[in-house]
């Protein structure tokens, strides 16, 4: 359950496409952006908010990346956040022989940003 690219969808291992968007990769980092933008924008020109396209698909970033709902049967609770760690993890479903990391908390950190502008 989710919002993935469709490239990534023929990309065996989904490695490639999108940077792995397919499998969940980056999620919280990629999408940071879209909302920040998006938040910004409604604080700037407030009538942006009666956008119902808009705000239906920055609600979507927000439940895919960050969903705080047992109830949404859609995305999974928290996708990538780890409560013991404090921290999301990087590389989606795909395994790496490495294991996950944490390759970017400037990123994540402007995911919850722009969550709270949101």
């Amino acid at each position: 359950h989710g919002v993935a690219s469709r490239e990534g969808f023929t990309d065996a291992g989904c490695r490639g496409a999108d940077f792995g968007n397919a499998c969940y990769n980056d999620h919280h980092y990629h999408f940071s952006y879209f909302v920040v933008s998006a938040a910004v924008l409604v604080k700037l020109k407030p009538e942006v908010a009666t956008h119902r396209a808009l705000v239906s698909f920055v609600d979507t970033l927000i439940r895919d990346t960050t969903n705080p709902s047992w109830q949404d049967t859609y995305f999974p609770l928290f996708r990538s956040f780890d409560w013991f760690d404090l921290h999301s993890w990087s590389r989606g479903v795909i395994p790496s022989a490495d294991g996950k990391d944490q390759e970017s908390t400037s990123e994540e950190l402007n995911l919850l940003y722009g969550i709270h502008l949101w």
